[in-house]
């Protein structure tokens, strides 16, 4: 390979590294308000589940332009029906979110976690120490819900508990999963269920164990449970399964199918018990630390969103930092804020202020919260009075192709460092059992994709949505600019050392015509479009606010 061969390949793998955050950061106003997909991205294990930021980029890769299909060009009525009553003058119910004190406090946990000092020694008196923000911990939890029955219903199948490494105060948790950690003693909670769980011998008093089985009631209700965890140390169990359904399992043989057995469920009449088999058993040492979170209201799954949920927390070890403190100094001198810039802001003190001035940042939040629930409500009826009658079956696969490509970078970029395989990361992603087909799972999600580009562009045709001529030039040429100063950050470095004006500008023009090499114009045309059209498709909606 040449030198100029090896350069180039060397500045295609940066693009490709800095890629994804690039996208997000250049198109984060816009894709906001794409599309969703109709079969949502849900990564069923809890990690998943409660990190927050999981869905930026199934939206930004959705806008990759194709190679083979012109939406704009071909005759989408071939493959699409959707008339005007479908698109205009509906109504969509949204309750708008309100700021609050708590979101406040959120944001200056992500501040001084942002801004923590060094790490200190890890040994063991700091298990004995409060959890402070910037601490990170190596944890174990479970995510629940209590149906309507009192049983504890986790998130996922697991056995166990999942197991992550968090930096308390990054909010990568849902709201107040981190707030309660603080103070918590980690050795007060300390427990290993990777190595502690018991799988053979008898059930003992006190025991946590994970119990599958069919239940069938007598007005002919059925359920079925897989892993379901019962804690025999708690006093509702006969309450909540039956008179006598502990006596039942206390003494059982861990891994054996029992006997089907018949007990009474009180004014609901009887339930019977069968294919019951207690997969294995816990005893702790210490009580998890059990503590209450809420989804947001645009969480991805949305039986979730807004739910209040409880986890069990058990840990297994900390890193301790040195902590920031919330003050006037943190203020001025760690954050840099001016009276200038706190000068607008009501309040007596630079703390009164500087809150007033997060409780607006708060506010915007809650507004552009609002923007992406009307969104997607928008969306949600496009995608409900679409008459698909067929797609153009090379656009579907090409976008099955970048859904893969996507997969495996995510894989190998982060979730590599939590799932062994990527089969395991895809079965994760997608919610899917060991019997389910992941190639079934992606190529449904493009087949969502391709739908609602043509919904997009279909509309957008129709209504004379898309800028052309000028405004078409103008408005690409501010997309190229926009992602031309992000591209930039990538070679700050090597620019500042660039002293000439003439040679810096000659090597902005470099990196110019190789992110436009990388991107293809195609892609910021698409941006150009979507910026244009997608704000006037939503306000064709009635937008009623709870």
């Amino acid at each position: 390979m040449s030198k100029k061969s090896k350069k180039k390949a060397a500045e295609r793998a940066l693009a490709a590294e800095i890629e994804k955050q690039k996208r997000i950061e250049a198109g984060k106003r816009l894709m906001a308000k794409r599309p969703k997909n109709k079969k949502k991205i849900i990564i069923a294990s809890v990690i998943a589940l409660v990190l927050l930021t999981s869905l930026a980029l199934g939206i930004v890769f959705s806008l990759l332009p194709s190679e083979k299909f012109s939406y704009t060009k071909s005759n989408l009525s071939d493959y699409i029906e959707i008339s005007p009553s479908d698109y205009k003058g509906y109504s969509v119910n949204i309750k708008k979110p309100a700021a609050t004190d708590a979101d406040v406090n959120r944001k200056i946990m992500k501040l001084l976690y942002l801004n923590r000092g060094e790490k200190l020694e890890n040994g063991a008196t700091v298990h004995l120490s409060p959890i402070e923000i910037g601490d990170e911990v190596n944890l174990f939890y479970r995510g629940y819900y209590i149906d309507e029955d009192g049983r504890e219903i986790d998130f996922d199948d697991n056995t166990l508990y999942d197991k992550v490494t968090l930096g308390v105060g990054s909010l990568a948790f849902a709201e107040g999963f981190e707030e309660r950690l603080i103070g918590v003693i980690p050795w007060e909670h300390n427990f290993n269920p990777e190595t502690d769980r018991i799988t053979s011998g008898s059930v003992e008093e006190g025991d946590v164990i994970y119990v599958s089985y069919t239940a069938i009631y007598s007005d002919g209700r059925s359920i079925k449970r897989e892993n379901e965890r019962i804690d025999l140390s708690k006093e509702d169990i006969d309450t909540v399964y039956g008179v006598g359904f502990s006596s039942y399992v206390k003494g059982a043989n861990i891994a054996k199918t029992l006997e089907p057995k018949i007990f009474d469920y009180g004014t609901e009449g009887e339930v019977t018990y069968g294919d019951v088999i207690i997969n294995c058993a816990v005893r702790y040492k210490n009580p998890p630390l059990t503590l209450t979170a809420r989804f947001p209201l645009d969480y991805d799954t949305e039986w979730l969103r807004g739910k209040e949920v409880k986890f069990d927390v058990y840990f297994n070890g900390m890193l301790r930092y040195t902590p920031a403190t919330y003050d006037e100094t943190f203020i001025t001198e760690t954050l840099k804020l001016t009276e200038t810039d706190l000068g607008k802001y009501e309040g007596g003190t630079t703390l009164e202020k500087h809150r007033a001035m997060l409780y607006e940042e708060a506010e915007k939040d809650c507004e552009e919260l609002f923007d992406n629930l009307v969104s997607e409500a928008v969306w949600k009826q496009l995608n409900e009075k679409v008459r698909v009658k067929r797609l153009p079956e090379e656009e579907v696969n090409t976008v099955y192709e970048q859904i893969y490509g996507t997969l495996i970078s995510e894989y190998n970029s982060y979730y590599r460092f939590i799932y062994s395989t990527i089969d395991d990361y895809a079965r994760a992603k997608y919610s899917l059992t060991k019997y389910d087909s992941i190639t079934e799972a992606m190529m449904d999600e493009a087949e969502s994709t391709v739908t609602e580009k043509l919904i997009f562009y279909f509309i957008a045709k129709k209504e004379g949505l898309l800028p052309s001529g000028k405004a078409l030039d103008d408005a690409y040429e501010k997309q190229v600019a926009e992602h031309l100063s992000y591209y930039l950050e990538s070679s700050k470095e090597e620019l500042d050392k660039i002293t000439d004006e003439a040679e810096k500008n000659e090597k902005i023009e470099e990196l110019k015509a190789q992110m436009l090499e990388y991107y293809g114009k195609e892609y910021f045309i698409e941006l150009v479009y979507y910026e244009a059209a997608l704000p006037k498709i939503i306000e064709f909606a009635n937008i009623v606010e709870n």
